[in-house]
């Protein structure tokens, strides 16, 4: 697990209120890199599909957008780790 290699002792599961420095940075970095993941599988998935009649960019740009922004992601992914 690349957590237990950052800082071992956020994987203690009792220990509920451990927040270092070090544990916070991990979190916000994991968050961003798999926004980033997402972000590029959505913009890979939008420019497959694209109806290649219609103009191709703007409909896998609107496909992208849709996708990135679900309104169920943005709740669970930012809202759920910004107060937690």
């Amino acid at each position: 697990q690349p957590a237990a290699l950052v800082d071992p002792k956020m994987l203690d599961v009792k220990n509920l209120e451990y927040a270092s420095r070090a544990t916070i940075v991990f979190q916000r970095c994991s968050v961003i890199v798999g926004d980033l993941v997402l972000l590029v599988g959505a913009m890979r998935l939008a420019f497959s599909v694209a109806a290649p009649k219609s103009s191709p960019d703007r409909a896998a740009w609107v496909a992208a957008a849709l996708l990135l922004c679900s309104p169920g992601l943005i709740l669970v992914d930012h809202v759920h780790f910004q107060y937690n």
